[in-house]
């Protein structure tokens, strides 16, 4: 019995014990526990919830931006490229390859085979800037289409930066081709609308010889004076004997190089208050100091040796002298308004007086000398014209060449080919052209005012005259209040020589020697 009851006690003792625990296991958060919590718990999931949002907006940003690098590379690889390769332009909205989207680009290569269009076409509520190429000229069905942009405004445009008011004026407007001898930088700025990312794609057509308009860039393809050296010693390739003749080689800055590939000594005279003005002055001669002669009031950079690089355009092929056997029509009066047809002329042309005369595209031959004469207006539309007897062109005559190829042929190797004397106006078309002198001269007075660039197909030459001489030369005019504009020109074996007081400007000039007589100035480039 004893040993029980102590039993029952130790159960008994073991009773509170179990209590204390139980009501140890069931105790719960005090409230300040309970505050502190509630204030806390709120900002450590702030805190995680800000920083995820951080992560998918730096996630977004890093997309943005890599889609913008690669709409950037892919644009810059293919459109400066395609700009560099490029002889003629335009923008027009009309596709110049395929037939999908808005152009704002279009591109074509020497002789017509390569054509590429920057398209901007709409995919959904998106616009893609896409490149269309095609070959063996223009199609509606292109051999390539690439996307280059995904994110692109729907008003995207491509900024043209001219070389002159004379060259390339429209440009921005034209539905034509523009020569890209003329064109000193092509822009394509882009705004993502969707992300807002910047990019800006820049390219230099390998034509335009001129860093220009303060660029820092050096675009020259070719040297915008270009003299060889076909000719034996004593070869004077610059020379301005007396008076105040200037020569500028890359625009009024004298931005560009002059080559001389003549090893005479001298090959550079100039005299009075003459100048060249010109970023250097590249000679064959061994000695450069032996090449130049300049007068104690005349200045010219100082000359380095450069071994002679030759004709850049010893390549070209020469246009094909065209015949027909169409029997044109062409009611001609002192009068006349109206039109002439293509066919073969075999009697000489006097356009005089107060006619108006349009000669509609096509291919023309005229076995005879064309003159044209006093207030009269001439329109050559595009075609292929061969003047077997010359053009003259005098007293204030308006004349308008538009895109073509026109031969001149003078009656001997010493008479004029083509002329215009006398106040005559001289322009051609925003497509360009090529005057390609077959024989005899080539006369510019001084008051005739000129407006020329060249054609697709020939590198931006307008004027073209392999059979020049010393003694025959290429004479071009231009008084100050009426300065002429001559695109590209090339006479490989002549002579390039001005009247006095001759302004004028040019593309690029590659002749074996340039004469400047009295004032002249001339600006190349």
């Amino acid at each position: 019995m004893p040993s029980a009851r102590v039993r029952r006690g130790k159960l008994r003792n073991a009773g509170p014990e179990r209590g204390l625990h139980q009501r140890a296991g069931e105790d719960g958060f005090t409230l300040v526990e309970l505050l502190v919590a509630l204030v806390i718990l709120p900002l450590v999931v702030g805190g995680l919830t800000v920083m995820m949002l951080s992560v998918f907006r730096m996630q977004n940003g890093v997309s943005n931006r890599l889609t913008g690098s690669i709409d950037t590379q892919a644009s810059s690889a293919l459109m400066i490229r395609d700009v560099q390769n490029a002889a003629f332009l335009t923008t027009s909205a009309t596709p110049s390859c395929g037939s999908t989207g808005t152009q704002i680009l279009g591109l074509k290569s020497q002789g017509n085979q390569v054509y590429v269009a920057y398209d901007v076409v709409a995919k959904g509520s998106y616009y893609y800037l896409v490149r269309f190429g095609c070959s063996g000229g223009n199609t509606t069905t292109p051999v390539s289409q690439t996307t280059l942009a995904y994110d692109v405004p729907s008003n995207q445009t491509v900024t043209v930066t001219c070389a002159s008011t004379i060259t390339c004026t429209t440009a921005v407007t034209s539905t034509s081709w523009i020569s890209t001898a003329g064109i000193l930088l092509v822009n394509m700025s882009v705004t993502e609308p969707t992300t807002g990312t910047l990019y800006s794609v820049s390219a230099v057509p390998r034509q335009w010889n001129n860093a220009g308009a303060g660029l820092s860039i050096n675009p020259f393809p070719i040297a915008p004076i270009i003299l060889l050296s076909s000719g034996t010693c004593p070869q004077t390739v610059i020379s301005s004997p007396s008076g105040s003749s200037h020569v500028y080689a890359g625009g009024v800055g004298g931005n560009g190089p002059i080559v001389d590939d003549s090893p005479c000594s001298p090959s550079v005279v100039l005299g009075g208050t003459s100048s060249i003005v010109a970023s250097s002055l590249a000679v064959a001669n061994p000695v450069p100091a032996n090449a130049l002669s300049v007068g104690s009031s005349s200045s010219a950079p100082a000359a380095t040796y450069q071994a002679p690089t030759g004709d850049p355009f010893a390549s070209m092929v020469a246009p094909t002298l065209p015949s027909t056997a169409v029997v044109p029509s062409c009611p001609l009066t002192n009068t006349y308004v109206g039109n002439c047809t293509p066919g073969d002329y075999t009697s000489a042309l006097t356009i005089s007086h107060s006619a108006n005369v349009t000669f509609t595209a096509g291919t023309y031959v005229f076995e005879q000398p064309v003159s044209i004469i006093g207030s009269t207006t001439v329109l050559f539309d595009s075609g292929t014209y061969y003047f077997k007897g010359g053009l003259s062109i005098s007293n204030g005559a308006n004349v308008t060449f538009d895109t073509g190829t026109y031969i001149y042929h003078g009656s001997t190797a010493t008479s004029n080919a083509l002329s215009d004397t006398g106040n005559g106006t001289f322009t051609t078309g925003p497509g360009g052209v090529m005057f390609y002198v077959n024989q005899g001269t080539v006369d510019f007075a001084n008051g005739a005012t000129v407006s020329m660039s060249g054609m697709p197909g020939y590198d931006g030459i307008a004027l073209w005259d392999p059979a020049s001489t010393l003694s025959n030369p290429i004479t071009l005019g231009g008084g100050s209040a009426t300065n002429a504009a001559y695109g590209g020109i090339y006479a490989p074996n002549g002579e390039v020589t001005t009247t006095n007081g001759a302004v004028f400007s040019a593309a690029f000039i590659v002749t074996n020697s340039l004469v400047l007589s009295g004032n002249a100035s001339v600006y190349a480039g």
